[in-house]
């Protein structure tokens, strides 16, 4: 489960996305277009495809 200020830094990342959808923190990641990006204590899995981004999976990374 997501913390409040968590929640908070991965809704204004994936806003960022849809205005930059390759930013410099972003890592290739399994297929082409497949990629991971860090947001605080969480990390966003997501495609992107032409217009399209898809939000896969947002899990907590151990520090």
């Amino acid at each position: 489960m997501l913390d409040q200020q968590g929640m908070h830094a991965i809704a204004v990342a994936v806003r960022k996305l849809v205005e930059n959808p390759m930013p410099a923190a972003a890592f290739p990641w399994g297929k082409e277009g497949d990629y991971r990006l860090r947001v605080g204590s969480y990390r966003l899995m997501y495609r992107h495809s032409g217009d399209v981004i898809t939000i896969g999976h947002v899990s907590r990374v151990a520090t």
